[in-house]
């Protein structure tokens, strides 16, 4: 399974390198994979599990996701679309909305960014497997440093706590991280390295992946586009029905 997703990514990336080869400014670039950028983007992910901890069975979740600026406040929505597929079921829908809007405390015009503000789950679940069924409150912390023309970092930390929702479902008490690694080659393409890891306070489960993958940036018109793909692996984990291998790809376009 390994090698099939190490095959299709490089397909991907073979694409990538086919178009769009003037290469893009080094702000461009860096903007491009900036969670703190102050530019309006819409992206569309996907992440495909190929094998899951514990269980037999796959996954697959597509994530729509809008970000918006407002002076210094950087207002970010995401919706799940999730596919379940475990032994004879099979279960698709909406999953659970997630909202945050953090405030960006150092300059707007600084290389090195760090924001941070309140994060709200809503149980916009079209199914019972599919979400939690609590209305979740908590906080996202975000950091990115983007000094250096070749190398930028940074992560998304995040926490939550269910407050209120179906007394019958289990409630909700998590924190993820997920480190950007970003190494710029040439020609709009880069190296990227963004799994995030899952600590579930309530159940004592707790998920820790690597990936490794490759991006392409390039201007269509007026809009910024990024588009990767990126394997990536459990290494650490106890955590019944959570990802042992998956494929992330995806676009980002700011404009």
């Amino acid at each position: 399974m390994k090698t099939i997703l190490l095959s299709i990514t490089l397909s991907c990336l073979c694409a990538f390198s086919c178009f769009g080869q003037d290469s893009e400014s080094s702000k461009a670039m860096k903007d491009a994979n900036n969670p703190l950028a102050s530019i309006k983007s819409i992206s569309v992910h996907n992440i495909y599990s190929s094998s899951l901890c514990g269980i037999d069975g796959t996954a697959n979740t597509a994530w729509i996701r809008y970000a918006q600026p407002v002076n210094r406040i950087l207002l970010r929505a995401s919706m799940p679309i999730n596919t379940i597929n475990i032994g004879p079921g099979n279960h698709s829908g909406l999953g659970d909305m997630n909202i945050f809007g953090t405030y960006i405390l150092t300059d707007l015009t600084s290389h090195n960014q760090l924001g941070i503000g309140p994060l709200l789950s809503v149980p916009t679940a079209t199914q019972k497997f599919l979400g939690s069924g609590k209305w979740n409150i908590g906080f996202a912390f975000v950091g990115y440093f983007a000094k250096s023309n070749i190398f930028q970092f940074g992560f998304l930390a995040t926490w939550q706590h269910s407050f209120a929702g179906n007394d019958n479902r289990r409630r909700v008490h998590a924190a993820s991280i997920q480190p950007f690694l970003m190494w710029q080659l040439d020609k709009g393409l880069y190296l990227r390295s963004t799994a995030i890891s899952i600590l579930d306070f309530e159940k004592g489960n707790y998920l820790v992946p690597v990936g490794l993958g490759m991006g392409k940036v390039l201007k269509i018109g007026k809009v910024l586009c990024n588009f990767f793909a990126e394997p990536q692996f459990a290494v650490w984990n106890k955590a019944y029905g959570l990802p042992k291998t998956q494929l992330f790809i995806g676009v980002n376009t700011q404009f």
